[in-house]
């Protein structure tokens, strides 16, 4: 079976459309792990979930390490019952840890990157926010033809602009 890509195209921004799209998913008690090469991407991220809602506060917490993601996932993913906070991920050797590997397949990427991230397939899905500039379009068509080649399943949704 190969992964499932969503992408959702035509958003105004794609941080703030991304932080919004995990907060859903995090009351939907998933497992989000969202991963960006660059930190100051992560950053904005992280702030965006601060602004959901007033009264919404989605807990995340940037992976700072190995040993941290193992601790995380015992600890705060370990349990059915409860909701898990979203993970952060900036370093792509992380995507490859054998405490994720073991539980990947319950497990959403939302990818910030430019490119497709790392070890992708092992996820449950991968989730690909799409906004309405130009750059942000091509960036997209490359991560596209990325997943096709790999044989993932493409799933495309046009969002409305507010």
């Amino acid at each position: 079976m190969s992964v499932r890509v969503y992408f959702a195209f035509g958003v105004r921004h794609r941080i703030q459309q991304a932080a919004l799209t995990a907060a859903k998913n995090y009351r939907s008690a998933k497992k989000i792990l969202v991963y960006s090469s660059e930190q100051k991407r992560l950053d904005g991220f992280s702030r965006m979930l601060w602004d959901v809602a007033p009264t919404a506060f989605v807990p995340h917490e940037q992976v700072e390490s190995a040993a941290h993601l193992a601790q995380l996932i015992h600890e705060d993913w370990g349990h059915e019952q409860q909701l898990a906070p979203v993970l952060l991920v900036q370093d792509p050797s992380l995507l490859a840890a054998s405490e994720l590997a073991a539980i990947a397949e319950e497990v959403w990427l939302l990818n910030l990157d430019l490119a497709c991230p790392p070890h992708y397939t092992q996820f449950a899905c991968v989730l690909e926010i799409v906004s309405e500039h130009e750059q942000d379009k091509q960036y997209a068509r490359n991560r596209w033809k990325h997943y096709r080649n790999d044989g993932a399943n493409l799933i495309a949704h046009q969002m409305t602009s507010n």
